[in-house]
């Protein structure tokens, strides 16, 4: 792989988020990516791309772009799913101060992304999902 961009356009299935993943350990491997950034990558790319598997209401097709900007020191990544409108940050924030039996079920997912991620923004484009998260190269979390 050359260059400093990776995408792949793959069916919504839990194996096909496990080739895309190791794609995108491979890749940032060959582009020395820190192990730090590249671990939050893999992480976040795990959480909302096995959604889209699991949850994508009439998702047939993801498509995963990763790129590199050295002059920013920064790792984007894009998610884009042709299933039914759903924006990920519309969730609302879960309680995770609250006791495990009074918490509702799922979020907790997105929540990681959100504290992993520099930014993260979702919107609808030409009838497909698009999520679209930033991480810093050197691996910090959001501030």
């Amino acid at each position: 792989m050359s260059g400093t961009r990776l995408s792949r356009t793959r069916p919504t299935t839990i194996a096909a988020v496990a080739e895309i993943t190791a794609a995108i350990d491979a890749w940032g491997r060959a582009l020395a990516v820190p192990e730090r950034a590249l671990r939050a990558l893999l992480l976040a790319h795990d959480e909302l791309a096995s959604n889209v598997a699991r949850h994508g209401e009439g998702a047939l097709r993801m498509t995963i772009t990763c790129r590199v900007d050295s002059r920013r020191k920064r790792l984007h990544y894009r998610l884009e799913d042709d299933g039914a409108e759903f924006d990920v940050l519309a969730r609302d924030e879960p309680d995770t101060n609250a006791a495990l039996a009074e918490r509702t079920a799922g979020g907790l997912g997105i929540h990681l992304v959100r504290t992993l991620a520099r930014a993260v923004r979702w919107q609808r484009v030409g009838g497909r999902n698009r999520t679209e998260i930033e991480l810093a190269l050197d691996g910090t979390p959001s501030v």
